[in-house]
């Protein structure tokens, strides 16, 4: 049958990723959103195991893909090896690529099977974790946390947030992805199809954008010392971030960094806009280097924003924090202000001392000149590295 009521998401899934499991989840989402969600209709999604004996397949298929508001697809490594995967996830990227800006979040991808997983360049830019995840998602695949009994109560924390994530992508009264007009399931081609514009591989990254994330002096005024505010001026880039002993401005600092490792620099203000910036470097192969006083943590307007910038995956940018060991007001702190900061950078705190997209804490201005260095020769080789392929993947372990 075609659905009367219009399925609001879409499981797109490889079926040799195994059908039970994949339907457990399944089953469990919609129970969870029959409970939110009544007004969604029933069944609230669509699996492919529900089409009935006698029903022509790929017309339901065309009809369900073509007019759900949101895509889930179980990414794996046979999800991207899969044709009738890659005809699925065709269907929304034309669907959003058919909308002006801006465009609604139509596709939310789940992690299946981490291991051995290339995120393929056609979905690369898509976010597939998000903080109201429970942490184990991070570690575990989703398929073995359904079979794992010490971790049942993990995986129903992941559906419940991630039925959630469903619900509010789609308002009640608000735009949602437009569907498509009819189509033919058999010639759609697969997304895995899709080739980069040009042939020629683009030169290495030759620019770093840096963002400084530091408060007004008025700002911190309730929470810092008079003392320390005099390290503070009226530019983010004016934070002396290791007076004492260094009187020199952090801007200056890393200015000089940039530039004697060859690469062109440029500023990027930090503010609601931060998001399509970085992902507008990322598309030009520029790094980003977000430069973070630990003390802005405290600070609601700062923490929002950077609890978003945690929620996307960016594989050109990473996050260094100093915290100066000469500061006697921060290292009498210093336990809670690491604390909040692994709270706010949750999942890039939880990468490998290897990984270059944090680095956290940074006691002096000498360790700050090492890490820098290190991260921009680390990013550099992984953007050139990425280009060089195909397929492109995430951040490592996020």
């Amino acid at each position: 049958m075609i659905y009367s009521i219009v399925p609001q998401f879409a499981l797109s899934y490889a079926r040799r990723d195994g059908i039970p499991d994949v339907t457990k989840l399944f089953d469990a989402l919609c129970s969870r959103l029959r409970k939110i969600r009544p007004d969604f209709g029933d069944p609230p999604g669509f699996m492919d195991q529900n089409i009935e004996v006698g029903e022509n397949w790929a017309d339901t298929l065309a009809e369900d893909f073509r007019t759900a508001p949101v895509l889930v697809p179980l990414f794996s490594p046979s999800y991207f090896s899969s044709d009738p995967c890659g005809r699925e996830m065709e269907i929304f990227l034309s669907r959003l690529e058919a909308m002006s800006q801006p465009r609604p979040e139509a596709i939310l991808p789940v992690v299946w099977i981490r291991k051995n997983l290339v995120v393929h360049e056609a979905v690369k830019h898509i976010q597939y974790y998000h903080r109201a995840f429970p942490p184990e998602y991070a570690k575990f695949d989703l398929d073995r946390m359904i079979k794992i009994s010490d971790l049942g109560n993990s995986f129903l924390k992941f559906v419940d947030a991630f039925a959630d994530r469903i619900s509010d992508v789609i308002p009640r009264d608000g735009p949602v992805l437009a569907g498509a007009p009819p189509l033919d399931y058999h010639t759609v081609p697969s997304a895995w199809r899709r080739k980069e514009q040009g042939s020629a591989l683009p030169s290495g990254p030759n620019t770093v954008q840096m963002v400084f994330i530091a408060a007004t002096a008025k700002e911190l005024a309730p929470i810092r010392s008079p003392e320390a505010l005099v390290g503070y001026g009226g530019d983010p880039r004016d934070w002396c971030a290791f007076r004492p002993p260094h009187a020199r401005a952090v801007g200056l600092i890393a200015n000089a960094i940039v530039v004697d490792e060859g690469f062109y620099y440029e500023p990027m203000p930090f503010d609601q806009h931060i998001f399509e910036r970085i992902r507008a470097a990322e598309r030009t192969r520029k790094i980003v280097v977000l430069v973070v006083d630990s003390w802005v943590v405290h600070l609601p307007p700062y923490r929002e924003l950077l609890d978003q910038f945690e929620a996307f995956n960016y594989r050109n940018c990473t996050v260094l924090v100093p915290l100066n060991a000469a500061d006697a007001e921060s290292q009498a702190r210093r336990e809670d202000l690491l604390k909040k900061l692994s709270d706010t950078f949750y999942f890039r705190s939880k990468t490998t001392a290897e990984a270059p997209f944090y680095r956290a804490p940074i006691g002096s201005c000498e360790e700050f000149d090492i890490q820098l260095r290190k991260v921009l020769a680390s990013i550099k080789a992984s953007i050139m590295n990425a280009s060089g392929s195909e397929h492109a993947s995430g951040p490592p372990t996020f």
